[in-house]
């Protein structure tokens, strides 16, 4: 499942190998009333694929989609030829991805909204603000913080940082410029097929002799 804006990892390169300002913090009953919203249906046993739609609306508020923006240039900014995460719009498929109404999607959405909670909380117990409303500076210390955040009492943050570090990745690089930015180049039509190279002939026949073919 992909956004139906995005057209089809240096620390850029490590992932390659793997897939208005927030105002109001999302705590306590509030983000528990999010996190359990009903949903609607999902594309059912027979998705559309030539003219496919989201029947779902997205859940996140526009807060939480200029954080998920910040988050997901953090992962992967522009660099280069490659665009930003953000840019090709990531954080809205990471907003289509926690609303859809699957069991995987479902346990995400539960991930990525506290986490978006710790990161108000945090930004308000360090700096007296919403996560959006502090520095650049302090908001990449705390996302930092999630990243090293190996605490077996309280997991939940650095199991935030690396989910959502996972969805960020996964959807950029199944964009036309993700595949540029790890030179993925895919299937070319050939006009006519020239067969095996000498090369490969000579391989194949040894491997024939062996198999006494």
């Amino acid at each position: 499942m992909r956004h139906p804006k995005l057209p089809t990892m240096t620390r850029r390169t490590a992932l390659a190998l793997l897939g208005a300002a927030a105002t109001i913090p999302l705590t306590g009953a509030r983000a528990i009333e999010q996190i359990l919203q009903p949903f609607p249906e999902g594309y059912g046993t027979d998705p559309n694929l030539i003219d496919p739609i989201v029947p779902w609306t997205g859940i996140m508020s526009e807060a939480q989609l200029k954080m998920a923006a910040y988050f997901a240039d953090f992962i992967l900014p522009a660099e280069g030829q490659a665009p930003a995460a953000s840019a090709l719009g990531i954080h809205e498929f990471i907003n289509e991805w926690i609303s859809a109404p699957y069991p995987e999607q479902t346990k995400d959405r539960t991930t990525i909204l506290e986490g978006f909670a710790w990161l108000n909380e945090e930004a308000n117990t360090r700096f007296g603000s919403d996560f959006m409303s502090v520095t650049g500076e302090n908001r990449d210390n705390i996302l930092q913080l999630a990243a090293q955040h190996k605490n077996a009492e309280n997991p939940m943050p650095h199991d935030f940082f690396v989910r959502f570090r996972a969805l960020v990745a996964g959807g950029y690089y199944t964009t036309h410029e993700g595949f540029r930015d790890i030179g993925y180049i895919g299937n070319i039509p050939l006009e006519t097929y020239p067969g095996p190279s000498a090369s490969v002939k000579q391989a194949l026949e040894e491997q024939f002799k062996k198999l006494g073919i």
